[in-house]
């Protein structure tokens, strides 16, 4: 026998009876949880508070405002001081000791 796992749960649209098929390809029924998502006819709908289907197969758009270039801008910043920082603890050992030092006691102050 093959072994066949859906990891979404399934509709009977004639009986309105939600299952899914288990490891051992045994039907489970069970109650549709708000936010679950059903294969209904090849769409993709979504089970609402009320227990209707609405359609999930929804376009989404997405854009970037300033704070997100900011945050960006500081992250791509942050990256290339600490690549600097890197490579001035390889040159200068006393540097990378003083950096430690410096890590050691910031996490005792933190924590006391």
């Amino acid at each position: 026998m093959i072994s066949t796992i859906f990891e979404y749960p399934l509709i009977d649209l004639s009986s309105k009876q939600y299952y899914h098929i288990s490891e051992n390809n045994v039907r489970e029924d069970h109650t549709p949880r708000v936010g679950q998502l059903y294969m209904l006819g090849g769409e993709m709908s979504v089970v609402t508070e009320t227990g209707d289907f609405v359609s999930a197969n929804y376009n989404v758009h997405a854009s970037i405002d300033q704070d997100l270039i900011d945050v960006m801008d500081w992250a791509k910043k942050k990256m290339k001081e600490e690549e600097q920082l890197e490579e001035l603890m390889k040159e200068h050992p006393s540097l990378e000791e003083a950096w430690n030092h410096f890590n050691l006691v910031k996490s005792m102050v933190e924590h006391s």
